[in-house]
Protein backbone atom coordinates (compact mmCIF):
# COMPACT_ATOMS: atom_id res chain seq x y z
CA UNK A 1 0.00 0.00 0.00
CA UNK A 2 1.49 3.39 -1.00
CA UNK A 3 2.23 5.81 1.80
CA UNK A 4 -0.55 8.28 2.56
CA UNK A 5 -0.26 12.06 2.51
CA UNK A 6 0.32 12.27 6.27
CA UNK A 7 2.99 9.58 6.54
CA UNK A 8 5.78 12.05 7.24
CA UNK A 9 4.07 13.73 10.21
CA UNK A 10 5.85 12.76 13.38
CA UNK A 11 3.67 10.57 15.52
CA UNK A 12 5.95 10.02 18.49
CA UNK A 13 4.14 9.43 21.76
CA UNK A 14 4.62 11.86 24.67
CA UNK A 15 6.98 10.59 27.34
CA UNK A 16 5.28 8.50 29.95
CA UNK A 17 4.93 10.26 33.29
CA UNK A 18 5.94 8.47 36.42
CA UNK A 19 3.12 7.91 38.90
CA UNK A 20 3.14 10.32 41.82
CA UNK A 21 3.09 9.28 45.45
CA UNK A 22 -0.08 7.62 46.61
CA UNK A 23 -2.28 9.85 48.80
CA UNK A 24 -1.89 9.31 52.49
CA UNK A 25 -4.67 7.17 53.98
CA UNK A 26 -7.25 9.07 56.00
CA UNK A 27 -7.45 8.35 59.71
CA UNK A 28 -10.33 8.62 62.14
CA UNK A 29 -10.30 11.74 64.34
CA UNK A 30 -11.32 9.63 67.33
CA UNK A 31 -9.38 6.36 67.22
CA UNK A 32 -6.82 7.01 64.44
CA UNK A 33 -8.13 3.95 62.58
CA UNK A 34 -8.60 3.82 58.79
CA UNK A 35 -11.41 5.89 57.26
CA UNK A 36 -13.12 5.14 53.96
CA UNK A 37 -14.61 7.85 51.79
CA UNK A 38 -14.98 11.48 52.85
CA UNK A 39 -15.84 10.73 56.49
CA UNK A 40 -13.87 12.14 59.41
CA UNK A 41 -14.68 9.15 61.61
CA UNK A 42 -14.46 5.43 61.03
CA UNK A 43 -17.52 3.19 60.86
CA UNK A 44 -17.00 1.85 64.40
CA UNK A 45 -16.79 5.30 66.02
CA UNK A 46 -19.78 6.58 64.06
CA UNK A 47 -21.79 3.55 65.16
CA UNK A 48 -20.86 3.91 68.84
CA UNK A 49 -21.60 7.65 68.88
CA UNK A 50 -24.96 7.08 67.21
CA UNK A 51 -25.95 4.39 69.72
CA UNK A 52 -24.81 6.39 72.74
CA UNK A 53 -26.23 9.69 71.44
CA UNK A 54 -23.11 11.34 72.82
CA UNK A 55 -19.95 12.87 71.32
CA UNK A 56 -16.84 10.72 71.64
CA UNK A 57 -13.51 11.88 73.00
CA UNK A 58 -10.23 10.97 71.24
CA UNK A 59 -8.65 7.68 72.24
CA UNK A 60 -5.17 6.39 71.59
CA UNK A 61 -5.09 3.06 69.78
CA UNK A 62 -2.51 0.59 71.02
CA UNK A 63 -0.56 -0.45 67.93
CA UNK A 64 0.12 -3.86 69.46
CA UNK A 65 -3.56 -4.64 69.83
CA UNK A 66 -5.09 -5.23 66.39
CA UNK A 67 -7.59 -8.07 66.20
CA UNK A 68 -6.04 -10.57 65.91
CA UNK A 69 -2.66 -9.53 67.28
CA UNK A 70 -0.13 -10.36 70.03
CA UNK A 71 -1.56 -8.18 72.81
CA UNK A 72 -5.14 -9.19 72.02
CA UNK A 73 -4.22 -12.89 71.97
CA UNK A 74 -2.36 -12.65 75.28
CA UNK A 75 -5.20 -10.71 76.90
CA UNK A 76 -7.74 -13.27 75.72
CA UNK A 77 -5.56 -16.12 77.02
CA UNK A 78 -5.21 -14.41 80.39
CA UNK A 79 -8.96 -13.89 80.79
CA UNK A 80 -10.10 -17.26 79.44
CA UNK A 81 -7.50 -19.66 80.82
CA UNK A 82 -8.89 -21.94 83.57
CA UNK A 83 -5.40 -22.95 84.72
CA UNK A 84 -3.73 -20.70 87.30
CA UNK A 85 -0.20 -21.41 86.06
CA UNK A 86 -1.15 -20.54 82.47
CA UNK A 87 -2.90 -17.38 83.63
CA UNK A 88 0.23 -16.28 85.48
CA UNK A 89 2.32 -16.85 82.35
CA UNK A 90 -0.14 -14.88 80.21
CA UNK A 91 -0.15 -12.14 82.87
CA UNK A 92 3.63 -11.69 82.64
CA UNK A 93 3.47 -11.44 78.84
CA UNK A 94 0.56 -9.05 79.05
CA UNK A 95 2.43 -6.81 81.47
CA UNK A 96 5.44 -6.56 79.17
CA UNK A 97 3.47 -5.90 75.97
CA UNK A 98 1.16 -3.32 77.52
CA UNK A 99 3.93 -1.36 79.22
CA UNK A 100 6.00 -1.41 76.03
CA UNK A 101 3.06 0.15 74.19
CA UNK A 102 2.57 2.79 76.91
CA UNK A 103 6.24 3.77 76.72
CA UNK A 104 6.08 4.05 72.95
CA UNK A 105 2.93 6.21 73.00
CA UNK A 106 3.61 8.26 76.13
CA UNK A 107 3.92 11.54 74.21
CA UNK A 108 0.75 10.80 72.23
CA UNK A 109 -1.18 10.12 75.43
CA UNK A 110 -0.12 13.49 76.86
CA UNK A 111 -1.11 15.24 73.62
CA UNK A 112 -4.53 13.59 73.44
CA UNK A 113 -5.31 14.36 77.10
CA UNK A 114 -3.96 17.92 76.87
CA UNK A 115 -1.35 17.31 79.56
CA UNK A 116 0.26 14.59 81.65
CA UNK A 117 -2.00 11.80 82.85
CA UNK A 118 -3.18 11.80 86.45
CA UNK A 119 -5.19 8.59 86.77
CA UNK A 120 -5.01 5.14 85.16
CA UNK A 121 -7.77 2.63 85.75
CA UNK A 122 -8.59 -0.76 84.21
CA UNK A 123 -12.22 -1.22 83.16
CA UNK A 124 -14.23 -3.95 84.92
CA UNK A 125 -15.44 -6.90 82.88
CA UNK A 126 -18.94 -6.62 81.46
CA UNK A 127 -19.69 -10.25 82.37
CA UNK A 128 -17.12 -11.67 84.80
CA UNK A 129 -17.38 -11.01 88.56
CA UNK A 130 -14.49 -9.70 90.57
CA UNK A 131 -13.76 -6.26 89.18
CA UNK A 132 -11.24 -5.45 86.43
CA UNK A 133 -9.28 -8.44 85.06
CA UNK A 134 -6.20 -6.26 84.51
CA UNK A 135 -6.34 -5.15 88.13
CA UNK A 136 -5.21 -8.64 89.15
CA UNK A 137 -2.10 -8.82 86.94
CA UNK A 138 0.85 -9.04 89.30
CA UNK A 139 3.25 -6.12 88.99
CA UNK A 140 1.20 -4.29 86.35
CA UNK A 141 0.43 -1.27 88.55
CA UNK A 142 4.11 -0.56 89.25
CA UNK A 143 5.10 -1.00 85.60
CA UNK A 144 2.32 1.31 84.35
CA UNK A 145 3.31 4.06 86.78
CA UNK A 146 6.96 3.68 85.73
CA UNK A 147 6.06 3.79 82.03
CA UNK A 148 3.89 6.91 82.31
CA UNK A 149 5.98 8.86 84.80
CA UNK A 150 5.63 10.15 88.34
CA UNK A 151 2.31 11.62 89.37
CA UNK A 152 0.25 8.88 87.71
CA UNK A 153 -2.08 6.99 90.04
CA UNK A 154 -3.21 3.40 89.42
CA UNK A 155 -6.77 3.03 90.74
CA UNK A 156 -8.48 -0.24 89.73
CA UNK A 157 -11.41 0.44 92.11
CA UNK A 158 -12.41 3.74 90.44
CA UNK A 159 -15.06 2.04 88.29
CA UNK A 160 -17.75 -0.48 89.19
CA UNK A 161 -20.02 -2.47 86.94
CA UNK A 162 -23.62 -1.35 87.18
CA UNK A 163 -26.32 -3.65 88.48
CA UNK A 164 -28.32 -5.69 86.01
CA UNK A 165 -27.49 -7.28 82.68
CA UNK A 166 -24.89 -5.58 80.49
CA UNK A 167 -24.61 -6.60 76.86
CA UNK A 168 -21.11 -7.64 75.85
CA UNK A 169 -19.54 -5.31 73.22
CA UNK A 170 -22.66 -3.12 73.22
CA UNK A 171 -22.41 0.64 73.94
CA UNK A 172 -24.13 1.49 77.21
CA UNK A 173 -23.82 4.84 79.03
CA UNK A 174 -24.90 3.23 82.31
CA UNK A 175 -22.73 0.13 82.22
CA UNK A 176 -20.17 1.47 84.71
CA UNK A 177 -20.16 4.08 87.45
CA UNK A 178 -17.70 5.75 89.81
CA UNK A 179 -18.55 4.53 93.34
CA UNK A 180 -19.11 7.13 96.04
CA UNK A 181 -15.97 6.11 97.93
CA UNK A 182 -13.78 6.88 94.89
CA UNK A 183 -15.34 10.14 93.71
CA UNK A 184 -12.92 12.35 95.60
CA UNK A 185 -9.99 10.55 93.95
CA UNK A 186 -11.40 10.86 90.44
CA UNK A 187 -11.80 14.63 90.37
CA UNK A 188 -11.18 16.27 87.01
CA UNK A 189 -7.97 18.15 86.34
CA UNK A 190 -9.64 21.16 84.63
CA UNK A 191 -12.90 23.10 84.82
CA UNK A 192 -15.34 23.86 82.00
CA UNK A 193 -17.44 26.94 82.79
CA UNK A 194 -20.70 27.60 80.94
CA UNK A 195 -21.23 31.40 80.63
CA UNK A 196 -19.39 33.91 82.83
CA UNK A 197 -22.16 36.49 83.46
CA UNK A 198 -21.24 40.21 83.73
CA UNK A 199 -17.77 41.66 84.25
CA UNK A 200 -18.62 42.60 87.85
CA UNK A 201 -19.50 38.97 88.60
CA UNK A 202 -16.01 37.62 87.89
CA UNK A 203 -14.70 37.69 91.46
CA UNK A 204 -17.89 36.11 92.77
CA UNK A 205 -17.69 33.29 90.22
CA UNK A 206 -14.09 32.55 91.16
CA UNK A 207 -14.97 32.54 94.86
CA UNK A 208 -17.79 30.06 94.31
CA UNK A 209 -15.55 27.81 92.22
CA UNK A 210 -13.02 27.62 95.07
CA UNK A 211 -15.74 26.12 97.26
CA UNK A 212 -16.28 23.32 94.73
CA UNK A 213 -12.84 22.65 93.26
CA UNK A 214 -9.30 23.93 93.32
CA UNK A 215 -8.75 23.03 89.67
CA UNK A 216 -8.10 25.79 87.08
CA UNK A 217 -10.61 26.85 84.45
CA UNK A 218 -9.69 25.48 81.02
CA UNK A 219 -12.71 26.36 78.87
CA UNK A 220 -15.50 28.96 79.01
CA UNK A 221 -18.45 28.21 76.75
CA UNK A 222 -20.79 31.07 75.79
CA UNK A 223 -24.26 29.80 75.01
CA UNK A 224 -25.14 33.08 73.26
CA UNK A 225 -23.89 36.67 72.89
CA UNK A 226 -25.95 38.54 75.52
CA UNK A 227 -23.92 40.50 78.04
CA UNK A 228 -25.24 38.59 81.02
CA UNK A 229 -23.60 35.49 79.53
CA UNK A 230 -20.41 36.94 77.99
CA UNK A 231 -19.58 40.01 80.08
CA UNK A 232 -16.83 38.24 81.99
CA UNK A 233 -14.97 37.03 78.88
CA UNK A 234 -12.31 39.76 79.03
CA UNK A 235 -11.22 38.88 82.55
CA UNK A 236 -11.43 35.15 81.87
CA UNK A 237 -9.14 35.50 78.84
CA UNK A 238 -6.56 37.25 81.00
CA UNK A 239 -6.23 34.11 83.11
CA UNK A 240 -3.51 31.68 81.96
CA UNK A 241 -4.65 28.75 79.85
CA UNK A 242 -8.33 29.77 79.54
CA UNK A 243 -10.04 29.38 76.15
CA UNK A 244 -13.40 31.00 75.41
CA UNK A 245 -15.62 29.06 72.98
CA UNK A 246 -18.73 30.57 71.38
CA UNK A 247 -20.88 30.14 68.30
CA UNK A 248 -20.94 32.68 65.50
Amino acid sequence: MPPGPFCYIETSQPPATEPGPAPAPLTCLICCGPVSGPFGHCFACRTVARRLHLPLVPVLPICLCPVPGPLYAILLGYKESPVTEARCRFGRCLRELLCRALLEHRACLAAVSDGPLDLVLPVPSSSRPGGAPLGRVEGLAERVVTALGTGVRWLPTALERAAGQIGHMRPNTRAFAVPRRARSAVGGARVLLVDDKFDVDHDGIMEQLKKVTGKPIKYVINTHHHGDHTGGNAKMQQMPGVQVISSE
